[in-house]
């Protein structure tokens, strides 16, 4: 399905309006008019719902397609929820959000869904709204007051929930109770800062990107965690590039945590680990349609295949890496003790510089050995060039053929 375009394409539009303020209105834009490609495909998927066990392999193969592009649409939006400041956007967003999983919801019967099925991760993001909209008046106002629900935005903060609106009106200050639970805003602290707390220092490595890939975060969130566990004494204080020390031991910190037990906070945001579309055993049975005609892949659908190649090659401990937040490394792979991070392009065109530059930031995110960019095409020559610069290896079409005879 081609209706998931770039939300960041070039705008055409006013140009007397700034950088920041041409990306919004074109955002905004994308999310109206998808939204309302969601309601028609909606109807459409009726069609294959009805006529589920009479489909063709060809109508069934183009049903999985249409989910999968609704699941990629499900997770722009919660990115779209987790980071935007802007009101109208976090409304819209939340919205069609709530719109696609209505959709996904009907089509569990299928059983092509892995993870959570659609409905669970519906029910939570239903029940986490007031803290979802709570981390987003703490990311974008820094004064939060009676005012914002009589501004020229008050229309979209009347679409929040009861208990979040009683927060505006006392000025930012939530009301705590003594039937706080883990996981609800009670406190100063993130939900996660004692598990972050205590991988920490278990593994005596006090690091932003150890929290980020433990626990499948975002950057900011994690920084944010680490703060915290610096005021309350866990680590030291920032110390330049290099990583802070953990300056607590494990029987400290339990007390600590027992201290404080029930208290939090920060809610995590709503999650985009959604149910993946396919078993892995489904998609390599998919994947085997094609015949070793990768070409007409996917970009799921290649990574997987490019694993399966890897290992085949002799490449061990092979893992492909979640499909968001992959931080340009989309499968990870050792061989002879080094450790490859390879991102993977199936194109239709030669691959430039930018996956040089993402598959070199990316092995070092993932603290690889070696950086690869492996595609079905060719390497322009300024790619060539900085892979050079870079020692990013470059595996092209005439690579990925040798590997898959």
């Amino acid at each position: 399905m081609s209706f998931i375009k770039d939300l960041f394409s070039k705008s055409k539009k006013d140009k007397l309006l700034t950088k920041y303020d041409r990306e919004k209105q074109k955002l905004d834009s994308i999310i109206e008019q998808q939204t309302r490609q969601l309601y028609e495909l909606d109807s459409n998927l009726s069609t294959y719902k009805n006529n589920f066990y009479h489909l063709s392999e060809s109508d069934m193969l183009l049903y999985r397609k249409t989910l999968s592009s609704i699941l990629d649409f499900v997770n722009n939006m919660a990115r779209t929820v987790n980071t935007t400041t802007d009101i109208k956007t976090f409304v819209a967003s939340y919205n069609a959000l709530d719109k696609a999983f209505s959709v996904l919801e009907k089509h569990e019967f299928t059983g092509f869904f892995s993870n959570k099925p659609p409905s669970k991760n519906h029910q939570e993001i239903l029940e986490k709204k007031h803290f979802t909209e709570l981390d987003f008046l703490k990311r974008a106002y820094k004064i939060v007051s009676n005012n914002l629900l009589f501004g020229e935005n008050a229309k979209y903060f009347y679409t929040f929930t009861e208990e979040t609106i009683k927060y505006i009106r006392n000025g930012g200050k939530t009301v705590f109770d003594n039937n706080c639970k883990n996981n609800s805003i009670c406190g100063e602290y993130d939900s996660l800062i004692f598990d972050a707390g205590r991988t920490i220092i278990e593994r005596n490595w006090a690091s932003i990107g150890l929290i980020q890939r433990t626990y499948k975060i975002g950057f900011n969130r994690s920084a944010r965690i680490m703060e915290q566990l610096h005021e309350l004494g866990v680590v030291s204080d920032e110390l330049g590039t290099q990583p802070r020390k953990v300056v607590m031991n494990l029987s400290d910190f339990e007390n600590l945590e027992k201290n404080f037990k029930g208290i939090f906070k920060d809610y995590p945001s709503i999650s985009e680990n959604t149910p993946s579309l396919f078993q892995s055993t489904e998609l390599n049975e998919r994947i085997k349609m094609y015949n070793n005609n990768f070409d007409y892949m996917e970009g799921h659908e290649f990574e997987h295949f490019c694993a399966n190649l890897l290992k085949e090659n002799d490449f061990e401990n092979v893992e492909v890496t979640p499909g968001s937040g992959d931080q340009g490394v989309d499968i990870i792979a050792f061989k002879d003790g080094v450790k490859y991070g390879i991102q993977c392009k199936c194109y239709s065109s030669d691959i430039g510089n930018k996956a040089v530059q993402e598959a070199y930031s990316g092995a070092r995110f993932y603290d690889c050995h070696v950086p690869v960019v492996l595609t079905n095409r060719y390497f322009t020559s300024s790619a060539k060039e900085l892979a050079k610069k870079t020692g990013v290896l470059l595996w092209d079409r005439d690579k990925l053929e040798k590997m898959n005879k």
